[in-house]
């Protein structure tokens, strides 16, 4: 894919970039990272990045015998989120982008949001035209990821005090390398 992904587009992700990046990844999350796991294209509106994240969409189908289940494990998550302190909205629920008639839920996990590069990219055709999420859900995913980032973002232009052994190497030691083992 050579040009630029467009915001709110539903992706596909090669599977040569999966098999490479679930090499990375903990045994938990490689289901969400799977051949056909469609994702939607959010361009965030901050100061670390210009460039796209890809949240990975699940989805609930109601005719599913397991439907409760997995409908009831991720209120479970969604009511962990809103007792959090945090306030950070992480998963969200609405209607699914790519069969829009049908009675499935999809689910956008922002936790699991992913960088891509565009040439690992398919995108989702219906007649001939890239599917995308709808404005409204679009904007709340933007305003979600925009806050998760900012709360995830970690400042190494500070140097982070020692601790615990590295402290002792460094002090009593005096070990000039003991900040290259943080």
């Amino acid at each position: 894919m050579k040009t630029p992904p467009i915001h709110f587009g539903i992706y596909f992700v090669s599977k040569k970039y999966l098999k490479t990046f679930n090499s990375y990844i903990n045994d938990y999350s490689k289901g969400l990272f799977k051949d056909g796991r469609p994702f939607v294209c959010i361009y965030p509106q901050n100061n670390y990045s210009e460039q796209p994240y890809f949240v990975p969409l699940l989805s609930l189908n109601q005719q599913s015998d397991n439907y409760k289940k997995k409908r009831s494990r991720w209120l479970e998550y969604k009511n962990l989120e809103l007792n959090c302190p945090s306030s950070l909205t992480t998963i969200l629920f609405f209607k699914d982008p790519i069969d829009k008639k049908s009675n499935i839920t999809s689910i956008a996990s922002l936790s699991k949001t992913i960088p891509v590069p565009s040439e690992m990219l398919i995108p989702k055709l219906n007649k001939g035209k890239l599917v995308h999420i709808n404005q409204k859900d679009g904007n709340i995913l933007t305003a979600n990821l925009n806050k998760y980032i900012q709360s995830t973002i970690v400042d190494y232009s500070k140097s982070m005090p020692l601790v615990g052994y590295l402290n002792i190497l460094a002090k009593k030691k005096h070990d000039p390398n003991a900040r290259e083992y943080a």
